[in-house]
């Protein structure tokens, strides 16, 4: 073993974490990204042509031998006139060779390969070619070129694996890849507690340690949601009347652009202000293992047309991925489980009763926020494996109810 594959193999075991960061560019800087965006979309389209010429021919190669044809192919050596620097150029072929991977993986022997003609395309430099010079940094753009120049944001560049130029909704933005020490793993640890987490439309999170209670109210993030559908019903209906690809067409697509752009960043900031909080409470509590409640197939129950469009409004798999993320970079473990009939059985006594509004009501007299009835039998499924009945019904002095918008977490990022 080299000495260079040692070092790695008892090198600190690392997490790699994406930072976003939107860049404020000026007309000539604009230009340029988009230029850089073409000349990506260039090496995609020449790794198409060369795949389904060698397919044609009769050649079948093994993914490492594709990926190593396309990067001798496309290189500065053997004809290769992209503006791009090498390490980019070779970011394009690895990408492509990984969509190949994919659909060989879905489809077995009948796999259709990308096909598609791009005009624009993702820019990636990797570490080789990223240039820390103050408080700015310079994106190498090949020998010869002038590098993208762009601000620091006050990031530890030595720890950065590789940048990420991305378009989206009328806004470039940074996607920043950074190397940094994985947390210790908490869920072994004998003092470690558990919590169950349920999630809800009005109250977008709940959670409860059988003790201490949390409720973060999600009526500004479902707000969101439904501005973002009603702009985009109401600028795709003026677009209808128009024909595809005229002026007026054009400056609606970029007004839609811009306005969906605006109301998911502030989505976005709200769900991660949500994640923030969660995350902060189970630090403060000692919480190592967190259950949520799987809401699989409640979008395919048959119960009418205005409870497919809540569904539809409701995207709890996006909040779910962001909670995980973030609980992940401390140490918290996040599982999943069934959760029929936690919100309609009674902790107390173990009776069956379907809730009307915000409080639970049992038969036999017992009395709670239904969410967080909901989030005590989550966590009894995730501890015990079944709803156990003999546990006191939560109070409403044990249980402290946060708007994420309002307040912020006390979590270090």
């Amino acid at each position: 073993m080299s000495a260079i594959k040692r070092a790695r193999k008892q090198a600190t075991p690392v997490r790699l974490r994406v930072l976003r960061f939107r860049l404020r560019l000026g007309p000539t800087q604009a230009a340029r990204c988009d230029f850089l965006r073409r000349e990506a979309a260039r090496v995609w389209n020449r790794c198409v042509e060369l795949d389904r010429a060698w397919r044609e021919a009769g050649l079948k190669l093994t993914a490492w031998a594709l990926e190593k044809q396309l990067k001798a192919a496309t290189a500065r050596k053997a004809g290769g006139d992209f503006e791009l620097a090498a390490n980019t150029t070779q970011a394009v072929v690895e990408a492509y060779v990984e969509a190949v991977e994919r659909f060989r993986r879905r489809q077995g022997a009948a796999e259709r390969p990308p096909h598609r003609q791009k005009a624009h395309f993702t820019v990636a430099w990797k570490a080789r070619e990223i240039q820390p010079q103050g408080n700015r940094v310079a994106l190498a753009c090949g020998r010869g070129r002038q590098p993208l120049v762009i601000p620091a944001f006050g990031l530890p560049w030595e720890r950065v694996r590789q940048v990420q130029l991305v378009y989206r909704h009328g806004d470039y933005w940074l996607h920043v890849t950074l190397a940094e020490p994985a947390p210790s793993q908490r869920a072994g640890d004998s003092a470690g507690r558990a919590a169950g987490g349920d999630q809800g439309e009005v109250h977008a999170l709940t959670l409860s340690t059988g003790d201490r209670h949390l409720v973060l109210v999600g009526r500004r993030l479902r707000s969101e949601w439904r501005l973002w559908h009603k702009v985009l019903a109401r600028l795709q209906a003026l677009q209808s009347r128009c024909q595809k690809g005229s002026r007026r067409w054009r400056k609606l697509q970029a007004a839609k652009e811009r306005r969906l752009g605006r109301i998911l960043r502030r989505i976005e900031h709200l769900e991660c202000c949500i994640a923030r909080h969660a995350v902060a409470w189970c630090l403060a509590h000692g919480v190592s293992t967190l259950y949520v409640g799987d809401l699989g197939g409640i979008e395919r129950r048959a119960q009418g047309r205005r409870h497919r469009q809540r569904m539809h409004f409701w995207r709890r798999a996006r909040l779910l991925r962001r909670l995980r993320q973030l609980a992940a970079r401390h140490g918290i473990t996040v599982v999943v489980i069934p959760e029929r009939g936690t919100s309609r059985t009674c902790p107390a006594c173990g009776a069956q009763h379907k809730p009307r509004g915000r409080v639970f009501a049992c038969p036999n007299g017992h009395t709670a926020h239904r969410d967080v009835v909901g989030a005590v039998n989550i966590l009894a499924l995730g501890l015990w494996g079944e709803l156990l009945p003999g546990r006191p019904l939560p109070r409403e002095q044990e249980t402290t109810y946060l708007r994420p918008d309002r307040q912020k977490a006390a979590l270090a990022a």
